[in-house]
């Protein structure tokens, strides 16, 4: 579903003072969005911005693609000095593009653009989300929200350090302040982003029942008489001996043969396409997708409902409800209890994607039922590997069994090496671990529900005088090896929650060395902490060495809050202390 908003980057937000003398280093940003009587609103986006390196000369320059009949570029002025002086007012045309191009640290740029939001959404309805991005310094954010005479349209924020509310004879003016001289940095598996960036929400929907009420009708637009989907669903019934089955096969059947396409979408962003032209295309975006799975259970005689969900980052849900809350679609199957997604090719029928797990969900039902999807704890892999040294080479045969999340995350390693020599992949891979002549093959074969990656090399040992340590992880995923895993908590701290689902990592190694070979072995390691644990262990029988190592998360939840990483992230460094301990052995 596409998101009924516009967000500019930071980059472009600038702030427009009224004489050049004014201007200083300090950033500043102003955001004025005002809500238009007739419907839509303006959004004027101004500020001040002291370059920092040639890279924001490109971002600047992207303005000028910005430009059409709803963005208009207001002024920019190019600032040598940063004492304001020698400002220069560059009009529109060729000379703008090259004094851009031309910025250099320590140069300020002052520019306002302005951009016309028409009305998209049926029945008067307004619906806005606007936040400030701290992964940028902006020095002193505003956003004043600006709501004429009369207007019922609820206003909120989040995160700011000021809020005060006029009131003229043209309406409300909400104002909002906030200051960020220090950027946050940039983080991985962020959760409940919303929760460290400066928020503002606009509505007119009473509630989320009032806005799930909308979306229902939109989509309801989309059901229409089609010959052809009744003939599909009637195979599909014949070929099944229960109504599960033949919701399972229902499922398998809109995934096989309607591809995803997010740019098959109508120009409100929520109006679903009709049924035969869904079937006649062959694809469709999410609201394509849920509501030809819906007519294909219906004619079955299978319940089901419509679900809005964010894939994104957010795990739970204002008071002051918008559109921009969903990105996405899918159903609930009551009959079952289970919500299922039918949009991607890879998820299965039982199980929802990790980013649609543990999230807040508005089924599009009569009473617009705000509940959460389920959390599954079947995301594990395993890996054995053997590798058997002699006097100057290695021989390594591996292999990784995935399911859950870490079985898609292996299917999606696959197909970007799609095409590719896979030898030659693993042995540029090799190399850069330091091997030496490295030779092999990799191979991947399963589904969604289990995936094999096997690995096979030989190579020769870096050491000329065979008195080595090594280190082992033969796979590359993120989440299916304790090396990904220890990598995400190398920060000291963060600012954002972050994700925590349960999930459990096995990896078994078995180093096989010459006869009379000795060996250093680390000590054993068990830490129990709460939901997490690991378990290592180390033995040598004659010339055989076997390590063992697990992890598992028993966590009731995919997203955890900043407060809670602290503990992880030193379970996570003991972790890392124990796989980063080497073998280390010497020939007889």
């Amino acid at each position: 579903m596409k998101r009924i908003f516009l967000i500019i980057a930071m980059q472009f937000l600038p702030w427009l003072p009224t004489q050049a003398a004014t201007l200083a280093s300090q950033e500043r940003v102003q955001v004025d969005l005002t809500i238009l009587a007739g419907g839509g609103y303006d959004e004027l986006l101004q500020r001040t911005h002291a370059v920092a390196d040639a890279s924001d000369g490109q971002e600047i320059r992207g303005l000028l693609a910005a430009q059409s009949k709803l963005v208009t570029i207001q002024r920019i002025r190019i600032l040598p000095h940063r004492d304001g002086a020698d400002a220069t007012e560059i009009p529109a045309g060729p000379a703008l593009g090259q004094v851009l191009a031309a910025l250099k640290p320590g140069d300020i740029v002052d520019y306002a653009i302005n951009i016309h939001h028409p009305q998209l959404l049926p029945q008067g309805q307004q619906s806005l989300h606007y936040e400030l991005r701290r992964h940028q310094i902006f020095g002193e954010g505003r956003v004043n929200v600006h709501v004429p005479k009369g207007s019922t349209i609820k206003v909120s924020a989040s995160g700011f350090e000021q809020q005060t509310i006029q009131t003229t004879a043209a309406g409300r003016t909400y104002s909002y302040v906030v200051r960020n001289d220090t950027a946050l940095p940039e983080e991985d598996n962020v959760a409940n982003r919303e929760a460290t960036m400066p928020t503002v929400r606009v509505s007119t929907f009473k509630n989320y029942t009032a806005l799930a009420a909308l979306i229902e009708g939109e989509f309801a637009k989309a059901v229409v008489h089609s010959d052809v989907l009744g003939q599909i669903a009637e195979r599909i019934a014949a070929r099944a001996d229960n109504p599960r089955a033949a919701a399972r096969a229902t499922y398998q059947w809109v995934q096989q043969h309607i591809a995803y396409d997010a740019q098959a979408m109508d120009a409100n962003g929520i109006t679903p396409r009709s049924l035969p032209a869904i079937l006649a295309s062959g694809h469709g975006d999410c609201k394509d997708h849920v509501v030809l799975f819906q007519a294909l259970l219906k004619a079955q005689g299978i319940e089901s409902i419509m679900v809005l969900i964010n894939t994104e980052s957010q795990y739970q849900l204002s008071t002051t409800p918008v559109v921009a809350d969903f990105n996405h679609v899918i159903t609930y199957l009551p009959a079952f209890d289970l919500y299922v997604d039918a949009t991607d090719k890879y998820a299965r029928f039982d199980r929802l994607p990790l980013n649609r797990q543990d999230k807040p969900v508005l089924w599009l039902d009569r009473d617009g039922k705000q509940a959460r999807t389920p959390l599954t704890a079947d995301d594990s892999s395993v890996t054995d590997a053997a590798y058997r040294l002699d006097q100057g080479s290695m021989v390594v045969s591996s292999r990784t069994v995935s399911e859950g999340e870490s079985a898609l995350e292996t299917i999606l390693v696959r197909d970007a090496m799609q095409g590719q020599d896979l030898g030659a992949l693993l042995e540029k891979s090799l190399v850069a671990r330091g091997l030496r002549a490295p030779r092999g093959t990799m191979r991947f074969d399963g589904d969604v529900d289990r995936m094999n990656f096997t690995m096979n090399f030989s190579s020769q040992l870096a050491s000329a005088d065979h008195r080595v340590a090594i280190a082992f992880n033969p796979f590359f995923g993120k989440r299916s090896t304790l090396g990904g895993m220890s990598l995400g908590f190398q920060a000291a701290r963060r600012a954002n929650g972050f994700l925590c689902p349960p999930r459990t990592i096995v990896e078994r190694y078995t180093l096989v060395m010459p006869t009379g070979s000795k060996a250093t072995m680390p000590d054993a390691v068990d830490i129990q902490a709460a939901e997490l644990a690991y378990q290592s262990s180390y033995t040598q029988q004659g010339n055989r060495v076997t390590i063992s190592r697990r992890f598992t998360s028993t966590s009731k939840k995919a997203a955890c809050d900043a407060g809670d990483y602290i503990r992880y992230q030193r379970f996570a460094r003991r972790v890392a202390d124990d796989i980063a301990t080497q073998i280390r052995y010497s020939w007889p």
